[in-house]
């Protein structure tokens, strides 16, 4: 009577199949606690990093031309322990689809019963013959693909490895009523093709081999594929012995036993391609969408950082001056903040491209099977690196310019961002009435100055784009990790808008702007700008006052024509095309 194990969850891969009615032996208590455990992983998030960081806008868009579909639960999937014997009307259910040559692939008498051994003088790879064929020649290995998954049963002394050995070093041994044999690995393949071993040489070896079920490695490199194993007396030594290929894996022992592997087909691999590319796609769109902002607002900050830095010296206003030149520093963190993670961009970019190509594969060929993992596996490795990358450019964007979420996504701020919930409460028409004074107010509440500016150290970025109230109210609403105090804002001639939030103010500059006088015509004249530095009247009523001096400058900041302060939040969107820094390009995932 033939064997057959129901397939089981894989290390990386559950199995989707159609749940009829089952023709195994189950007990309706146990069809309960499936169906329950089926129902209760469909409503659990796949997906890890989903809800954990990939933005809702991100979420929501849908592929187009595209057809997604998500893995059912239930039979195929289901960690069976033992061996259950295959009845015939079982066995004629299985038979009954043979869309996918692997399910007609299972323990029948007289598998792996004839072979041929490899030429290695002719270069030429063994050949196995499925179960019952009389005519014609077996098939090599890695031609078709016959399972697609398995998982670890345990640690054995297997006496298939000796008793049912027909063409190997115990084919003396060799002992098997029913004609079966195991197939070797090092009988079998090519000595210019073997790969050191592991679990997944030797599953992508037996899996392309008729009629075997279960792989075991014993000590540390001996492969061999089996309709069944047959567990025989043994001691209590565990498998301790190293797999050849990956020493952080165990592969049976020294003293005879086995790592024993149970494969399985659930014909899910496209259906992994499809769930794991859309993850990998969401996390390509987040990372490069961020990227392009962040570049494009880097961009912004460091043109008006050398506007001001300019009209900060013509205007005798060293303080100004120093802050643009501060602009122009911290810019590089929001234009080159991609930088740091390009190299897994384009690793989980390559994996997504090439995981397209293969859903169009014939995955029963092992070659395209093998490249379909291989995508699967580096998409499964990277996108959580991706994410995590593409997370912090969004927090360096938000620094820049905080309203972004809501301005430019169309997505709800971050609740513990105080700054952005803050000018979320501003574009949501909340009356407003900015609680500051001019920076020179705590040396003297009677002075007017036509225009201010100040310096002090800078809390996160410097910002654009955001008006003066817009500046205002990102000050008030950041009291933690650092407590904004001042904010010094301006608007500038060919440039953006900037706003630095302050913890604290060294330098207060005021300007008067009089009536130019031939001197002043005579000096190089400054563009068109305009300034204001306030300092939070809650603060001054507790008695902060700035902590370097006031510097009166009796002219104007920028020229003499003046400058209307700009006050609204501008509207930024992400520009569109790949991200080229320098010989570094981000190309779009298609």
């Amino acid at each position: 009577m033939a064997l057959f194990a129901i397939c089981g969850f894989a290390f990386a891969t559950m199995c989707s199949a159609t749940r009829a009615v089952p023709h195994w032996t189950m007990t309706e208590g146990n069809l309960k606690k499936f169906d329950a455990l089926g129902a209760q992983k469909k409503n659990i998030t796949v997906n890890w990093h989903r809800g954990n960081g990939i933005p809702q806008h991100i979420k929501n868009r849908k592929p187009v031309g595209e057809v997604m579909y998500v893995n059912h639960v239930g039979g195929c999937g289901q960690k069976v322990s033992g061996l259950i014997q295959m009845t015939s009307k079982a066995a004629a259910f299985f038979q009954k689809a043979p869309e996918h040559p692997g399910r007609e692939s299972f323990a029948l008498p007289g598998a792996g019963g004839q072979q041929v051994i490899k030429d290695e003088g002719r270069s030429k790879m063994g050949e196995v013959k499925e179960a019952g064929q009389l005519r014609g020649k077996g098939k090599e290995p890695y031609v078709e693909v016959l399972k697609d998954g398995f998982w670890e049963v345990g640690c054995f002394k297997d006496a298939m490895l000796t008793t049912a050995d027909k063409y190997g070093n115990n084919a003396d041994q060799y002992n098997n009523q029913a004609s079966i044999s195991i197939a070797l690995y090092d009988e079998l393949v090519l000595k210019e093709k073997k790969q050191p071993m592991t679990p997944t040489v030797c599953f992508e070896f037996c899996r392309t081999v008729a009629d075997m079920v279960y792989f075991g490695i014993a000590d540390g490199q001996t492969c061999y594929c089996t309709p069944y194993y047959k567990p025989a007396p043994a001691d209590e030594l565990g498998c301790n012995q190293p797999c050849a290929g990956d020493e952080t894996l165990m592969c049976g022992n020294m003293k005879g036993k086995s790592s024993v592997f149970e494969m399985h087909l659930c014909e899910s691999t496209k259906t992994d391609l499809e769930e794991t590319g859309a993850e990998a796609k969401e996390a390509l769109d987040y990372f490069l969408e961020v990227s392009q902002l962040a570049k494009d607002l880097g961009d912004k900050v460091a043109a008006s950082g050398a506007a001001l830095e300019k009209v900060g010296g013509l205007s005798g206003a060293p303080g100004a001056g120093d802050m643009g030149m501060e602009a122009k520093k911290a810019s590089k963190d929001l234009s080159q903040a991609f930088m740091a993670s390009n190299d897994d961009y384009e690793k989980l970019l390559g994996a997504y491209k090439l995981s397209k190509d293969q859903l169009s594969a014939d995955l029963s060929d092992s070659t395209e099977m093998i490249v379909a993992e291989r995508a699967i596996n580096d998409m499964k490795s990277t996108v959580g690196a991706v994410v995590s990358a593409a997370k912090k450019v969004h927090a360096t964007v938000r620094l820049g310019f905080p309203p972004v979420d809501f301005a430019v996504f169309g997505d709800e701020p971050e609740s513990g961002d105080g700054a952005a919930m803050r000018l979320k409460s501003l574009a949501d028409g909340e009356d407003y009435v900015p609680d500051f004074r001019v920076a020179s107010y705590p040396f003297d509440a009677t002075y007017e100055a036509a225009q201010s500016s100040c310096k002090g150290p800078i809390i996160g970025l410097p910002m654009v784009g955001l008006g003066k109230d817009g500046c205002s109210a990102a000050c008030e609403g950041t009291v933690y990790p650092d407590k904004c105090v001042a904010y010094s804002f301006y608007t500038l001639t060919g440039a953006e808008d900037l706003c630095f939030m302050l913890k604290d103010v060294t330098v207060v500059e005021t300007f008067t702007c009089p009536e130019p006088s031939l001197l002043q015509k005579d000096k190089a004249s400054a563009d068109p700008a305009a300034a204001f530095c306030g300092i939070k009247m809650s603060e001054i009523t507790t008695g902060y006052k700035p902590k370097g001096d006031w510097k009166k400058t009796d002219r104007c900041f920028g020229s003499e024509s003046g400058m209307a302060m700009k006050n609204e939040v501008q509207q930024y969107s992400v520009p569109s095309g790949d991200l080229t820094m320098g010989s570094v390009t981000l190309a779009k995932a298609p």
